[in-house]
């Protein structure tokens, strides 16, 4: 029986910042272990009848990470345009493109919206107030930072209860277009302006003005080349392996145990799951009974991300996408925020939202319903010729999409092409014309795709619920209820994934990796 310094659960970006920060410092036996055949968890690139698709669309500002963390891949920077929202109000269809630099995107909005510039500017200096003070605030905060934390970060404290709609009602923006095209920020966190998190959008919206990139040939590249790292550190890998539990003895991690009955010992055990899989699969109820009552409460009040339909896309390459302005990571097409509030509102309420799954031209639409949906090409920033479109509608609820796909799989295929077919009608009509007849490939992911791939419950593609009342000093914390357990838990995206690693070990190490500090600078990078 081998015994190991740290087994790290899951193969993501997380676990592989986790395992080479680890080894980076100190000394000893790593596994990670996998229960897919390959790594990279939420980021994956993928073939379909020779066209290529991406889980990930961009990675921001991540030059200080990668280079602590040796790694070396091929990345190009987004030019030009970041993101698009198209807005239709009233019938009229209006874009804005975000460009992919904070200094242009200030300067449209001011010239788009010049009554607000003064707002505007207030808006980005607090901002980025904020965002440098990440680099002050305590990853864990202890009696002694609660004392200094009002004077270092003042005005983290300040929104840390604020959503991002509410911290844009502060500026008093005149013309309402404009927290109309903020919104799309916190939609890069997969949630609605009235439930996300201000202190998560405003990172998500900072690094990505900072520097958003791309990998070459595909973002595989990435996880790939963190592999590679951490192989020549020492680490082994184990595919294809599926843990059942988490073992505990006196209150403290003693290794795991697979699906095949393996116990493989530890003392340390880091977890990149599922929030819900880690405290009622790996740990369970009678487990937990020993641990600290906020992690045996956090087993019925967290609150999962919901679930999503991909329709991905491949096209006849005829469709001069770049001339559609459709250039950037991400687009966003929507009746306005309202619309996107409405649809989690009705996923807050469990509602079932299956399409009408008699067919595919039963979804057709005529644009006087309100709807929400994001797309982007992988194909266009690379000048690839198998031209490729992925399209994302969200919230979607699990449950429904999961216990349909046991019951009657016909009437899961129907559904999944009424969806794809309300997709591409919204975007023929508004955004691609004729996009239908230049379609070669059409293939639907849906929450059940989702609950086999990540091993999530009810198909939850983004761990925790990034909402107020659960992010920044409300998380569940990085350091499990038992000595010698960890979540790598921070918030989901490439970002965020590498930092909750390197939080994990700057928690072990007592700070040797961030000064105990939430957001990561190399030394002498600090500003």
């Amino acid at each position: 029986m081998k015994k190991y310094d740290l087994v790290v659960l899951g193969a993501g970006i997380s676990g592989l910042s986790t395992a080479i920060a680890w080894l980076s410092l100190r000394r000893g036996r790593v596994l990670v272990v996998e229960k897919e055949g390959e790594c990279g968890g939420c980021v994956a690139s993928f073939r379909k009848q020779g066209y290529g698709f991406e889980t990930a669309h961009l990675i921001p500002e991540a030059g200080d990470l990668l280079e602590w963390l040796g790694i070396y891949c091929r990345l190009a920077r987004y030019q030009g345009t970041l993101a698009g929202m198209y807005l239709l109000r009233g019938g009229a269809l209006k874009r804005f493109s975000v460009p992919a630099d904070r200094a242009a995107f200030i300067g449209t909005l001011k010239d788009a919206y010049p009554r607000d510039r003064g707002n505007v500017d207030r808006f980005f200096e607090y901002c980025r107030s904020v965002y440098e003070e990440l680099s002050r605030l305590p990853t864990r905060i202890t009696l002694a930072d609660r004392l200094f934390i009002p004077f270092r970060c003042p005005r983290i404290l300040e929104i840390a209860d604020e959503t991002w709609k509410g911290f844009l009602n502060r500026f008093g923006f005149s013309n309402p277009e404009i927290p109309q095209i903020l919104d799309i920020f916190s939609h890069f966190s997969n949630l609605s302006g009235d439930r996300c998190a201000a202190l998560l959008t405003i990172a998500a919206m900072e690094t990505c003005l900072e520097s958003s990139w791309y990998a070459e040939p595909s973002f595989s590249a990435l996880p790939d080349a963190m592999r590679k790292r951490a192989a020549e550190l020492g680490a082994e890998f184990r595919f294809n392996t599926r843990v059942t539990k988490i073992t505990v003895q006196g209150g403290a991690v003693r290794g795991v145990l697979t699906a095949a009955g393996e116990l493989i010992q530890a003392d340390t055990v880091v977890s990149t799951v599922d929030t819900k899989v880690l405290l009622d699969g790996l740990l369970g109820e009678k487990t937990l009974e020993g641990s600290c009552g906020a992690w045996r409460r956090a087993r019925s009040r967290v609150r999962m991300s919901p679930s999503m339909l991909e329709i991905h896309l491949g096209l006849d390459g005829s469709v001069d996408l770049r001339a559609l302005n459709l250039a950037g990571a991400y687009h966003v097409l929507t009746t306005g925020s309202e619309a996107y509030e409405e649809a989690f509102d009705a996923w807050d309420r469990g509602e079932a939202a299956l399409p009408d799954s008699s067919g595919p031209e039963s979804s057709r639409v005529d644009g006087s319903e309100p709807f929400h949906m994001g797309f982007f090409s992988p194909s266009l920033p690379k000048g690839e010729t198998e031209q490729t479109l992925v399209v994302r509608v969200y919230p979607v609820s699990g449950s429904p999409w999961i216990e349909l796909r046991e019951r009657d799989r016909e009437a899961y295929l129907r559904a999944k092409d009424a969806a794809a077919a309300r997709c591409i009608s919204l975007l023929e009509k508004y955004v691609i014309p004729g996009l239908s007849s230049h379609i070669l490939l059409r293939d639907v992911s849906t929450p059940a795709t989702f609950a086999r791939r990540l091993g999530s419950t009810e198909g939850a593609c983004f761990d925790m619920l990034p909402a107020v009342s659960q992010f920044g000093m409300r998380r569940l914390p990085l350091k499990g209820p038992f000595e010698g357990l960890y979540q790598t838990k921070y918030s989901h995206g490439i970002w965020p994934a590498l930092h909750a690693g390197l939080q994990v070990l700057d928690i072990i190490t007592k700070g040797a990796v961030m000064r105990r500090a939430v957001r990561f600078r190399l030394p002498g990078r600090e500003r």
